[in-house]
């Protein structure tokens, strides 16, 4: 759909995506470069990891309270990474810069997190002056 031009059917594509696997982080990137609308992009991304804490549970048959502490946790950063996405195509480039690096400081050596910080840092050096 994207190669052919059928916007309106790959955003299906990926918000759809995104509720079998929310971890699917260029389904991200190219919603938010397609234009989708952001909280039907954070509203996949719960879907998504509620199924798939819900399959987790399932498989162990362990109902233990830490699961939903981990769906939290993980919710919190997914919706962090879309924000500074949305941030940076709509080129409010010192907020994402900001919201990446809040998130290296979750996950350090995050190689995704530290390409996008270099890209906005190479990108735009002026933001280096925040």
């Amino acid at each position: 759909y994207l190669a052919s031009g059928r916007h309106s059917d790959a955003i299906r594509c990926f918000l759809a995506a995104l509720e079998r696997n929310p971890h699917a982080l260029e389904a991200i990137e190219l919603l938010v470069i397609l234009g989708a609308d952001r909280n039907d992009v954070a509203r996949s991304v719960q879907t998504g990891l509620t199924v798939t804490s819900k399959n987790k549970q399932t498989t162990t048959e362990d109902n233990n309270p830490l699961h939903d502490d981990e769906t939290k946790s993980s919710l919190l950063a997914i919706q962090e990474l879309v924000n500074a996405h949305f941030l940076m195509h709509r080129n409010q480039t010192a907020n994402a810069l900001t919201q990446f690096r809040k998130l290296d400081q979750l996950y350090p050596n995050n190689v995704y997190i530290m390409l996008k910080i270099a890209t906005l840092q190479v990108c735009f050096p002026q933001i280096l002056m925040v």
